[in-house]
């Protein structure tokens, strides 16, 4: 027995020992710590706010459509996300997508009990763009034709000779509404705008600014809405990680009875990986690796104490095994079943 508890609390400190090895072994360089987000950047969940419905949008076909009438008096899952998005805005429409598919499941289907609605924080985002991202998603969720709504794609720009500065305000606009901060990757050049006190020269600087921006710095979000409008609740994080199709299906019933959620705690998605180039920890992997760091010592002990009583269990044997009384009884050979 004493073997048997041995061999597994050893597998144990085997499986436990690579992360704390990592920690134990060596010391990587120093690099600088990683930038901090910039200011402004993450969700402040303003849970009962209004959203201005009356903000216009081009859907996936150019058209100009109401936010008002993509609500359509139906709970409503808004997602801010940018269509050129390198990574994170994709995982976000993907977890979002799969269990959205689980719940058809149940019978509920975005357009008949429930909208989805996407607005792409880059006001150069055009039409033409929406329309691709989405078929695609269409295509994994249902298979539905063009022209069916219920899951819209909606850009500030309507393409070519869109005021930028105007579609860029538009965004803003929305996106403060639902506490959704974001950062271009040029800051400084907006800053500059902002502190310009000409107003025509402060145009043309935010106008440049938005030109040559590439990417956003932002943090995963879907903003649940009531029928009239109305934050509910945050599905903050990727699904499935953080949140379930069962999740997704309680805020939405919360949401159609018009009933404004709780706050629920920020989930900020990480890099889990150690960075070789960077040479250290990002933030997930440095907290599992000081987790797991005890495990070969407590491991041990317990070794150590089995060890012990394994020791004082062998000590006693030959004692019991002389005495009749400790025999363990068996069949009587004479007894026939």
């Amino acid at each position: 027995m004493f073997r048997l508890t041995l061999a597994a609390l050893l597998l144990a400190a085997f499986a436990a020992g690579p992360a704390a090895a990592q920690m134990s072994y060596g010391k990587a360089p120093r690099p600088p710590k990683d930038p901090e987000l910039p200011d402004g950047v993450g969700v402040v969940q303003k849970l009962g706010s209004q959203v201005p419905l009356d903000l216009t949008f081009s859907d996936h076909e150019g058209k100009e459509v109401r936010l008002g009438d993509c609500v359509g008096g139906k709970p409503t899952l808004l997602v801010l996300a940018y269509y050129s998005c390198p990574k994170l805005c994709t995982e976000v429409l993907n977890g979002l997508t799969r269990e959205l598919k689980a719940l058809t499941r149940l019978g509920l289907v975005a357009g008949k009990n429930f909208n989805v609605v996407v607005v792409s924080i880059n006001p150069k985002d055009a039409p033409s763009f929406a329309h691709m991202k989405r078929r695609s998603y269409l295509d994994e969720y249902d298979k539905r034709a063009d022209g069916e709504p219920g899951w819209w794609f909606l850009t500030a720009s309507r393409g070519q000779g869109t005021d930028l500065v105007g579609a860029y305000e538009k965004v803003k606009t929305l996106a403060d509404a639902v506490g959704f901060g974001y950062a271009p990757d040029n800051p400084k050049a907006y800053a500059d705008a902002a502190a310009e006190p000409d107003p025509l020269k402060k145009n043309r600087m935010l106008d440049a600014a938005l030109r040559k921006t590439k990417d956003y710095v932002h943090e995963s979000a879907v903003t649940v809405l009531t029928p009239g409008g109305k934050v509910n609740q945050y599905l903050l994080g990727l699904a499935p990680g953080n949140y379930t199709a069962e999740d997704v299906r309680k805020a939405l019933t919360a949401a159609s009875d018009g009933k404004i959620g709780s706050v629920v705690m920020d989930v900020k998605v990480l890099c889990f990986a150690y960075d070789s180039t960077d040479g250290h920890y990002k933030p997930v992997m440095a907290a599992l690796a000081v987790i797991a760091a005890p495990f070969p010592v407590i491991v041990g002990v317990i070794v150590y104490f089995a060890w012990r009583r394994s020791r004082r269990e062998r000590a006693a044997a030959p004692v019991t095994a002389a005495n009749p009384a400790y025999v363990a009884a068996g069949p009587d050979p004479d007894t026939v079943y």
